[in-house]
């Protein structure tokens, strides 16, 4: 299950819950988890995902870790410009 941090399942990422199952033999499982895109300018931001309940059915099982922090690196750029003008002196102002 998923976890939020500074990172939050309502603008930056997809909640995620649900049973992985290890066949005989796996070493590992992949989770997918959707990362929303927006436009805005954010720091770095970080969520979990949590493994709570580990059923083994008897059989010997070791997790090496039940918890991962991910970090979510946003890719928006900041920008400003500022247009050169000219005027004349006795125009009074400019915009």
């Amino acid at each position: 299950a998923t976890a939020d941090q500074a990172a939050n399942s309502a603008n930056d990422y997809t909640t995620k819950t649900g049973t992985l199952t290890f066949s005989p033999g796996d070493q590992s499982q992949t989770i997918v988890i959707s990362i929303t895109d927006t436009d805005l300018v954010e720091w770095d931001e970080t969520f979990l995902v949590n493994l709570p309940g580990l059923q083994t059915n008897g059989r010997n099982v070791v997790l090496g870790d039940t918890q991962a922090v991910i970090t979510i690196h946003d890719n928006d750029q900041a920008a400003i410009s500022i247009n050169d003008t000219t005027i004349n002196e006795d125009a009074g102002s400019v915009s």
